[in-house]
Order: structure tokens, then sequence, then C-alpha cells
């Protein structure tokens, strides 16, 4: 029976080889690889493929700590000649995903490495181009991913270590010593230092962002990373002074999502002080941001809407401003608008803006109203 299995999945192959390879040669860009299956033809041959009780057995080893049975056994299927290279393929790509919850110290690291190193043998057409050709399963992509999940838990117990020895240290040794240890680390190993901090206390939290916040404003080439540490803290629990350390000493694009999603915590008196602080103290690109973000559910606050006004002359955020007066649906405000607007100066250019924003957003609103 599995040596008849065997045989169809290599006429198969034979077949889809022969059929398949539609890409004439002066369409395909010199040293990249042509599609040598059908896609649809290539998955039924994996699905044939598919025999639960070689997996099984692979786990069972690898949990077992046998790495060199597992090894052997991993590598004789992937160069079996006899089974055809999608059923192969698919096998060992269902490993693969397998493995991304294994624990650290069981993760069988020689068999990523060989899977890692494996030559794709089945190409299929990339789905915009049928002379491009993509790996049906990219096995080296899901090794990456399971070595990136592997770094991501090892970071954050180690993350969680560190913290462990910081209440009642004195000194500033322990949120430092966190810190440099996070910005040494990889992109998934950050991600894991920035988990650990769920389950951090208020103290620890509070020590570790005021700490990351001093050095962001000595420090500007880890600028973007610090207020990372800063912005989860705030976001975790909003903190209106905080957050107006971020707008005032961060830069990066992590900046947007702080501000975004730390809104939901803050009542409409803090965000009102929060703009009005950003309006007055944060760099122009902040405080513009700041304005798109805030503005819109602070129209009935009497001081942002004064402050609005007063930016209209500004060079740096009087466009921001006008934006966001534009979308006042005050009566009052318009009319201060035209007003401005009669006048002569930088301040009339942005009021004239603002009304024609205005203007075409209500007509926007009209046509959308009269399609429904």
């Amino acid at each position: 029976m599995w040596q008849a299995l065997s045989l169809a999945w290599l006429l198969l192959g034979a077949l889809a080889a022969a059929t398949s390879l539609w890409a004439a040669p002066d369409e395909a860009e010199p040293g990249l690889p042509e599609p040598n299956w059908d896609r649809k033809l290539a998955l039924q041959t994996a699905a044939m493929g598919a025999d639960e009780a070689r997996l099984r057995s692979w786990f069972k080893l690898a949990r077992a700590g046998e790495r060199g049975q597992l090894i052997l056994s991993v590598r004789a299927f992937g160069e079996a000649v006899t089974i055809a290279a999608p059923a192969r393929e698919g096998q060992l790509f269902q490993f693969v995903q397998g493995l991304a919850d294994f624990p650290p110290e069981l993760m069988p690291s020689e068999v990523l490495d060989y899977l890692a190193a494996r030559q794709v043998q089945t190409w299929v057409p990339h789905e915009e181009s049928a002379s491009s050709a993509v790996p049906l399963f990219n096995i080296k992509a899901a090794v990456e991913g399971v070595r990136n999940g592997l770094d991501l838990r090892r970071a954050e117990g180690r993350a969680q270590q560190i913290l462990s020895g910081m209440p009642g240290h004195e000194g500033a040794l322990v949120p430092n010593a966190w810190i440099d240890a996070y910005l040494e680390g990889s992109g998934p190993e950050r991600r894991g230092f920035l988990n650990a901090l769920g389950n951090a206390t208020r103290q620890q939290t509070e020590w570790l962002g005021q700490t990351a916040l001093q050095r962001a404003r000595v420090h500007a080439t880890e600028n973007a990373a610090l207020i990372a540490i800063a912005g989860r803290i705030a976001v975790a629990a909003p903190d209106r002074e905080t957050l107006q350390q971020i707008m005032q000493s961060g830069s990066g694009p992590d900046l947007a999502n702080i501000l975004r999603d730390s809104l939901a915590g803050l009542s409409l008196p803090d965000q009102a002080l929060l703009l009005l602080f950003c309006m007055a103290s944060a760099p122009a690109e902040n405080a513009a941001l700041a304005i798109a973000e805030l503005a819109p559910g602070l129209q009935d606050n009497e001081e942002v809407t004064a402050s609005l006004f007063e930016l209209l002359e500004d060079p740096a955020l009087g466009a921001s401003a006008a934006l966001a007066l534009a979308h006042y649906s005050d009566p009052g405000v318009r009319q201060d608008l035209k007003e401005i607007a009669a006048r002569e100066g930088p301040q009339s250019n942005r009021a004239r803006l603002a009304l024609e924003m205005s203007a075409e957003l209500s007509a926007e609103k009209s046509a959308l109203g009269g399609a429904e």
C-alpha cells in the first residue's frame, strides 16, 4: 500500500513537473526560480502524503530529547526521492508549525538548522504573476517564526527575572539593567520584554517608565526604542502626565499608536489638558499628531477651540489647526472663521483653508446621504 502511494506521488510529481512549466525562458528574470508545479496539483499531492503517524513519532522523539534519532528520521524523509516533493515539504512544514509552542529546553535546534538550510523543491506560480515562482511551503520562513517565538519567550522570562529584583532595590540599577537588556535585544526579544510588563506591579512599571523617559531625553539615538517602553506602560495604565512627557520627548513610528491606544483611558478633561500641553510645549510634529487625534473629540471645550484659532497664524501648526477647525459643526466657529478670512495675513489664509475644507466635508456628507 505504502509503495503504491509513493509511486502515485512520484508519478503525479513527474506529470506536474512536465505540464506546469508554462513560463517561457524569456519571461522569467535570470537567476530566479521558475514554477515547477501547478499549485492545485501540488496541494493535492501534499494532502495525499499527509501522515499523522509520522508527525506523532517526530514530536514524541522531540519531547523525549532524542535529537539524534529525530534528525536522522527527518533528514531521511526530507531526502526521500521516492516521495513527491510537495508531500515531503508539506509534512516538514506541519512539523515546524507544531514546534512553535515547544519549551525552549526541548527545541530540536539541529532539526531547525537542517530545515532552514534545506533547498526548496516545490515552486508554484505567484498568484499575481504566472512566470514568477514562490515556495508552496515556505519552511525557512516557518523556522524563522519558531525561532523568533523562542527568542520572545526566553526574553520574557529574562525580563521577569530582572523585574523580580526591582522592589526594594537601592538606586536605579535594576530599571537600567532591564532597559539595557531590552535595548540589546532583537525585535522578538524586545517584544518579549514588553510582554513581561503585563506581570509587573504598578510600582515597577512607574519606575521603568520614568527611567525610560529620562534616558530618552538624553539619548536621541535610542529615543524611539525607549519611548516604546514608556508607551506600553502608558497604554496599560493611561496617565496624562506620563503621556505629556512622551509627547514632549518622544519620536518614532510608535508614537501615534501610543497616543491613540491611550485615549480610551483618559477623561475628556484630561484629553483637553494633554492637547493644550502638546500645542504649547511639544515638538511641532508631535503637536500636529495630538491635534489630529484629540481635537475632533473636544469640540465642546472652549479653551481648546480658542487655542486652535490662535494657532492659525503659527507657521508649523497653522494647517493642522485649520484642518481641526474644518471639522467643527458649530455655526459660531464657522462665523469666526469667515471674519478672520476677510482680513489679511497668514491667519486669514488658514481660515480660508479651514472654510474650504469644511465646505468639502459638508459636500461629501451630503453626497453620502443622497446615496443612501
